[in-house]
């Protein structure tokens, strides 16, 4: 595994910087605006890098142990090993002052084994001020939603802002953090372990908002893309290949129409079809369908972009998302709730990409996901279906472009399509200026 990229500071104002640091500004040219890679601004201070399984206690029974097999930074990670049916824990001692105003705090978690052993599939970290871990910050990752599917063998990464931990006792960050916990539970009859790495804190990013349209209705040309292009706000939409130019759904001709006004339109199979109802055959037949319809009316690029028909799937589909040579997968498990989901780059696993429903939000919700992305600085993805129809109406809808745009008028927030998002993992992009 290759190291974490080094520091890197930049702010968005534009402050001048040292000549060596320039280039990982936000680069205004005329229309355009250039993002850095990860939308990355500074990854932050590394606080605890795991090369030491001596420097950590583990619970009754638990087993702490070097992997030097799988890691981020450094030589190694740490992995706990847990007791079958209960709950064990990995305790280290600090001395942090964590008193100022710092944003993020990130590590990477590697599952060794299926989701199904972790018991009640809550992995927890705490920051403590006394050894007893009894007064203290916390916050907990559900394993097995976001972008963790069943199987084990993938590094993922959790991110929390300063102000989500949920406090425990008299927990502050006013007094020093002593303990360092990480804890998960078993399943009956189960061992599963956890490897940690690389937790950072202060991450700096640019906040971004990805919209997209799945089905590509025509009342998403009509009611949204036509909306949307007078101020230069580009989304995605996601094509069903049988449904292109029938009746309720975009034709042909307006698909093309988005893509040369810089939206992606992106991969939603042939038919809509459950794909955990298809065997996997059938799965790579309902992706490639719909590659093929896409390619056939001059696209490229966003065909091999998939949102998964009712955002499901299962060990068959990621046979055929290597067989189909699918890069990015999008599913409708969600960006909120829990801080644990809120989404920075990189990715813990980029074809399972976690995405909101707007359907039966209010302006005031929909306004506040936006106030939260801008404020905690990450990325936040929200799919509509019919609006105008059966998810929100017209009104909401251009009040709430309105609201975005406000933010982007002050540079506070970049909407980026899905194209922009996976090529922002692997360098800079430019995206069009929000006017």
């Amino acid at each position: 595994m290759g190291s974490q990229p080094s520091l890197r500071f930049c702010v968005i104002n534009m402050t001048p910087l040292p000549i060596n640091l320039r280039r990982n500004q936000i680069i205004n040219r005329d229309d355009y605006v250039t993002l850095p890679k990860d939308l990355a601004l500074s990854y932050g201070t590394l606080y605890e890098d795991f090369e030491d399984d001596a420097n950590w206690t583990p619970s009754a029974s638990a087993v702490v142990a070097d992997n030097s097999t799988n890691y981020k930074t450094g030589a190694q990670s740490v992995k706990l090993t847990g007791v079958a049916g209960v709950q064990s824990s990995m305790t280290k001692t600090v001395n942090w002052d964590l008193s100022g105003n710092w944003n993020l705090l990130t590590f990477w978690f590697y599952l060794h084994d299926p989701i199904a052993d972790y018991g009640t599939s809550s992995m927890l970290c705490y920051l403590s001020n006394n050894a007893g871990v009894t007064d203290a910050f916390r916050f907990w990752i559900t394993i097995g939603t976001g972008r963790q599917n069943a199987s084990g063998g993938r590094w993922f990464k959790a991110s929390c802002h300063k102000n989500d931990f949920a406090v425990v006792g008299a927990g502050t960050f006013a007094s020093p953090i002593i303990r360092l916990q990480f804890r998960f539970t078993s399943s009956a009859l189960k061992t599963p372990s956890i490897s940690f790495d690389s937790l950072y804190i202060d991450e700096k990013r640019i906040p971004a908002l990805v919209l997209s349209f799945d089905d590509a209705s025509s009342l998403q040309y009509s009611n949204c893309y036509q909306y949307m292009k007078n101020f230069n706000i580009r989304g995605t939409a996601w094509a069903i290949g049988d449904n292109v130019g029938i009746t309720n759904y975009m034709t042909a001709a307006q698909i093309k129409e988005l893509a040369r006004e810089g939206w992606c339109i992106g991969n939603h199979c042939d038919t809509g079809t459950n794909l955990t109802t298809l065997t996997e055959a059938q799965q790579e037949t309902a992706i490639n369908d719909c590659k093929t319809v896409l390619e056939g009316i001059g696209l490229s690029g966003g065909e091999n972009y998939l949102c998964y028909p009712g955002g499901t799937y299962n060990a068959d589909t990621e046979i055929a998302l290597v067989n189909c040579g699918i890069i990015f997968g999008r599913t409708t498990q969600t960006t909120l709730g829990t801080s644990s989901q809120h989404v920075t780059l990189p990715f813990s696993d980029i074809k399972y990409f976690t995405s909101q429903s707007s359907s039966g939000a209010s302006l005031a919700t929909l306004n506040g996901w936006v106030d939260s992305a801008v404020n905690y600085q990450y990325v936040l993805s929200v799919h509509l279906h019919l609006v105008g129809g059966s998810d929100i109406s017209v009104a909401i809808f251009q009040s709430w472009i309105q609201y975005i745009r406000s933010y982007c008028l002050m540079g506070k927030l970049y909407v980026i399509t899905v194209d922009d998002l996976y090529k922002l993992t692997t360098g800079p992009v430019k995206v069009l200026k929000v006017k």
